[in-house]
């Protein structure tokens, strides 16, 4: 559910996260494997990146690149770029160093967020500007703020394409854009808080981030259960083992 505009009401899409976890701050919003994160614990992970972007100096409209593969980290990394008032540039974890840097050159990130274990398994460094890499390992649990103000037209994703026929393109999404699609999937699919949403696509792809986005974004909200750690899994003591996708929902309505 979007927020209804109000008083308190910031269009910066990381207010969703603020607003979850003031609401449910104990809530599960991520299942990886026997990793659990709280909604409480992911604003203040999130926190602890916006922190950071800021001391190196993030002005609003910066682009930052996002090499992440632990799902609560990329989730953390994603909602602080938002929160700090950049752009979040998300490089699929299965790219190699030259695609990474072209992402980077092209988009001109000024920061790279990235997992030393990602980093570890390259078959070469990758190359970048001193002082740009961002270890996200290296972040504190917590931090303070909450998200700077941004228009529902400010630029807050830039998706790279799979560059299969070429040279990766960039698209741009904004903040209103996130809201308008959160909304309308978990409108159209039907996400009830007992439903558990499967995340096998990576958060660099649209429908990957989607799903973190909707799974956040339903009220008395759905855990996302990122990759393998949902497989057999889905149903808890109490609980329906149902999975809303978009096939599941066609094959209930074909006649």
């Amino acid at each position: 559910m979007t927020p209804a505009p109000g008083p308190s009401f910031n269009p910066n899409f990381a207010w969703l996260l603020w607003q979850r976890a003031a609401a449910d701050p104990h809530g599960v919003v991520l299942r990886q494997r026997e990793a659990v994160t709280s909604y409480a614990a992911l604003r203040d992970r999130a926190a602890a990146v916006a922190c950071a972007l800021r001391g190196r100096g993030l002005a609003p409209g910066d682009r930052v690149a996002i090499f992440v593969d632990h799902a609560a980290d990329a989730a953390a990394a994603f909602f602080g770029t938002l929160a700090a008032g950049g752009i979040a540039v998300i490089a699929n974890e299965n790219l190699r160093p030259r695609q990474i840097e072209h992402i980077r050159s092209h988009c001109q990130a000024g920061t790279l967020i990235a997992s030393g274990s990602l980093l570890a398994r390259q078959p070469r460094p990758v190359e970048a500007p001193a002082g740009t890499i961002l270890p996200v390992d290296a972040l504190p649990a917590r931090g303070d703020g909450e998200p700077i103000a941004r228009m529902g037209m400010d630029p807050a994703q830039i998706i790279y394409t799979s560059g299969s026929t070429g040279p990766p393109k960039g698209v741009t999404l904004s903040h209103g854009n996130h809201w308008a699609a959160m909304r309308a999937v978990t409108s159209y699919l039907g996400i009830v808080a007992t439903d558990r949403i499967a995340s096998i696509l990576p958060f660099s792809f649209t429908y990957g981030l989607n799903q973190l986005v909707c799974a956040a974004g339903t009220m008395q909200s759905p855990p996302l259960l990122w990759r393998q750690s949902w497989r057999g899994r889905l149903r808890q003591p109490g609980q329906p083992s149902r999975v809303k996708s978009a096939d599941a929902r066609r094959s209930s309505n074909s006649p």
